[in-house]
């Protein structure tokens, strides 16, 4: 067999240790770009405005979510920094469950323990192509199991129905002075969710929705918004209201660059 000239110069230059050879690892050779358009997967303002029709499919290992099946806690009307003794946007309804309760979510390989549950109306995101938010958006919230900062917040927008629901165990008759609490026992984690089958989400990368006490939202923050509503009884839903006329959310964020959003 007759060798190129050049290909023969290339064998003698690797002969002579002149020419080293790297080889790429087979998934470095399957990399894909993430999610095609102008979005971003570098974390943004939260909340957002979640676009269905333009959510790419998700590709990530599914998100694991393992809680006790019922738990006690105290539910608080938290009050917050940087307006501390008196409601503002910033407070919320919160439950946060006693310590060791063993409920946590994984994802990316990374587990992340369940912090608090709290409310936010009307809601933060929205979906579009509805005509208007629902009237409350419940956060779960979980924090890296470790010495770095991370979380994980599960979001479930709630709508108004007459049954009621896990949702208002925690909602009724919540506390109306900043700082008080309640206890409150065997609250099942897991009916805060959509049933188990039908929990598909959006995902994408935000911040915090409300500020440490320097007024920083911190991010990055892996945000898993489901696609199916979560329900409270009206009566439940206006007693929230009636602590924040104006409402406790961040309002929409206009980011430069809007977020990728996957769906699961």
């Amino acid at each position: 067999m007759r060798i190129n000239p050049p290909l023969k110069r290339f064998a003698q230059l690797v002969a002579a240790g002149s020419v080293v050879l790297l080889t790429v690892p087979a998934t470095a050779q399957a990399q894909t770009t993430s999610c095609p358009g102008p979005g971003t997967d570098t974390a943004v303002e939260t909340p957002v405005v979640i676009n269905p029709a333009t959510a790419c499919p998700d590709t990530a290992q599914a998100l694991k979510i393992a809680y006790a099946p019922r738990v006690d806690g105290t539910l608080t009307l938290d009050d917050k920094d940087p307006h501390g003794g008196e409601p503002s946007e910033h407070d919320d309804i919160r439950f946060t469950p006693s310590p060791n309760t063993n409920s946590y979510v994984v994802f990316n390989k990374k587990t992340y323990i369940l912090k608090n549950v709290h409310y936010h109306g009307p809601a933060e995101h929205k979906i579009a192509g509805q005509p208007d938010f629902s009237p409350l958006e419940a956060h779960l919230v979980h924090e890296l199991d470790g010495p770095e900062l991370g979380y994980v917040v599960l979001s479930v927008l709630v709508n108004p129905a007459k049954a009621k629901s896990e949702h208002d165990r925690l909602l009724h008759e919540p506390p109306t002075t900043p700082g008080a609490s309640k206890n409150v026992q065997g609250v099942s984690l897991k009916a805060l969710l959509p049933p188990q089958g039908s929990r598909a989400y959006y995902r994408y990368k935000g911040s915090l929705t409300t500020p440490d006490a320097s007024h920083v939202y911190y991010k990055p923050v892996n945000w898993f918004v489901f696609k199916r509503y979560g329900t409270a009884t009206p009566e439940n839903i206006a007693a929230v209201h009636a602590l924040w006329p104006e409402g406790n959310k961040r309002e929409l964020q206009n980011n430069p660059v809007p977020p990728n959003i996957y769906r699961h």
